[in-house]
């Protein structure tokens, strides 16, 4: 397995038009990531905001980047830190491991 398969983190989502963004958590940044720009792309992402801001400026205006790497058992508590610290403008739910 390729170490870029088993990175367990926090990431962030920043558009560069405005640098709003959105905070996750995935046991595997690159498979997350993957399925961010995929749903994105099928217009189908749970972000509303998110989704609206890729239509208008494409994936080109996004930036993904890991915020912190973390334990697997830890991500859902690091999530909610970084959510209530920073509250993030694209997390349409501000619980962390939920979309809605």
């Amino acid at each position: 397995m390729a170490y870029k398969d088993i990175i367990s983190c926090i990431y962030k989502i920043t558009t560069l038009h405005n640098s709003e963004f959105y905070i996750g958590s995935a046991k595997c940044f690159y498979s997350r990531r993957y399925r961010h720009i995929a749903s994105l792309d099928k217009n189908i992402h749970h972000s509303k905001y998110l989704q609206r801001v890729y239509n208008k400026h494409g994936k080109n205006n996004l930036i993904f980047e890991i915020v912190e790497v973390c334990e697997e058992e830890d991500l859902i508590l690091r999530e909610q830190f970084y959510i209530d610290l920073l509250n993030p403008k694209y997390n349409s739910c501000k619980t962390a491991g939920r979309t809605n």
